[in-house]
């Protein structure tokens, strides 16, 4: 097992690893492109209505809907409803690509041990293996870590036990060279998988005050 199917189980096993590219300029340049088509469809449909206006048997589309509708169906030529209905269709796909977009803006970064981490397991040997090759192994370079976002919910974890996660574990793995077994091995086929815990971090250690004189 390799590639894809690899990367997809260990993130299927540690959803924390859900990281992807949300593909910043290339969505806000699709969203212009729809903007510009949409600009292109009300200048004509201005020039359409100006043509009609002028017109004794359309003039009355100025001010009726139904006439609008009704000089379709039966069948005379009605270039207005057709390019209201054209740009209907349009600017219902480009609301919904701004609200896609919106909500893609507003997923979570990945936390550094995460993508970290996943950045290595993508080139070990016992990992990924360098499977995934040429510009699709593009998303996880670092020159991508500012357009990457998590699909992973918080897991409650604090201010402490996230800067622990980023920081002291990373430093502790790379100058002492072992990571301790967690409790189970995975057996979806990812060898030498361990699953980290930070375990009793609930309650910070706060240093205490002296203790009291009960006898006073």
């Amino acid at each position: 097992m390799s590639g894809y199917e690899k990367l997809s189980r260990l993130i299927g096993v540690y959803p924390e690893l859900a990281i992807y590219r949300k593909f910043s300029t290339l969505c806000a340049k699709m969203l212009l492109y729809k903007q510009a088509e949409l600009q292109h469809l009300e200048n004509e449909l201005d020039i359409i209505s100006q043509i009609d206006s002028c017109n004794s048997e359309k003039s009355v589309f100025a001010v009726s809907w139904r006439a609008i509708d009704k000089g379709l169906m039966e069948g005379g030529d009605n270039l207005q409803k057709q390019k209201i209905s054209e740009i209907n269709e349009k600017i219902n796909e480009y609301y919904s690509a701004l609200l896609k977009a919106r909500q893609v803006h507003t997923l979570a970064k990945p936390g550094d041990s995460d993508i970290n981490f996943l950045r290595e397991w993508l080139e070990r040997p016992d990992g990924g293996d360098y499977s995934i090759k040429g510009v699709e192994a593009e998303p996880w370079k670092l020159c991508r870590a500012a357009d990457l976002v998590t699909l992973s919910q918080s897991d409650g974890r604090d201010v402490f036990a996230q800067s622990l996660s980023d920081n002291i574990l990373p430093w502790y793995h790379r100058y002492f060279g072992h990571r301790q077994k967690g409790a189970t091995k995975s057996n979806d086929g990812l060898d030498n998988i361990w699953e980290y815990q930070v375990c009793s971090l609930n309650h910070p250690v706060l240093p205490q005050g002296p203790p009291t004189d009960s006898a006073t």
